[in-house]
């Protein structure tokens, strides 16, 4: 078998991307031994909020019922995804195996369905922006012309104050329901 040689870019990339993952993980346990209340002032080194952690009952409380229904969760997954497997290499065909099959691997394939979307929403939202907003065209075209039309492109602030109420509503809409979908809700 023959070895190749990782190239100078790749390796790049790869350190930066696990520089990327890991960097903002080291960062956080890092910042929970820090002793002030703001998260952004490096107060000085303290392990206080980990025994105020452990002196809280109900966070305590919490903490392992969450660990107990993950244990039983992982449990029946096991069970369940043996049988399963079981059932899908010794019993070859059988009605409804192409939908069971699909039901096995569904949870792997969830999480890249589920990023998909997000970013294609994502995406939508800021083509409607850029597509729709009559006061970004008025900004940067002349007056009498269209972004089709052969003018010369350039800012025309001067154009700003004459703006209708509906050109900057048009405008902060498509943002506004930006925010509303990355803004977590309290």
């Amino acid at each position: 078998m023959q070895k190749t040689k990782l190239s100078w870019f790749l390796k790049l990339m790869l350190l930066l991307s696990l520089a990327f993952l890991y960097i903002p993980l080291v960062v956080l346990v890092i910042y929970s031994f820090n002793e002030s209340k703001l998260v952004t002032v490096w107060g000085g080194f303290s392990t206080k909020w980990y025994g105020a952690l452990m002196e809280n009952d109900t966070i305590l409380e919490a903490a392992w019922l969450s660990l107990r229904i993950a244990i039983v969760s992982s449990l029946a997954a096991v069970a369940l995804g043996t049988l399963a497997g079981y059932a899908m290499a010794r019993i070859k065909r059988f009605r409804g195996s192409t939908l069971f099959a699909g039901m096995i691997s569904a949870p792997m394939v969830m999480p890249d369905v589920i990023t998909g979307l997000s970013m294609l929403l994502l995406i939508i939202q800021v083509q409607m922006f850029l597509q729709g907003s009559e006061l970004l065209q008025s900004l940067y075209f002349d007056r009498g012309s269209s972004p089709s039309s052969s003018a010369t492109p350039h800012f025309a602030w001067r154009t700003l104050p004459s703006l209708s109420a509906r050109a900057w509503w048009n405008w902060i809409n498509p943002w506004k329901k930006l925010l509303w979908t990355w803004v977590p809700v309290r």
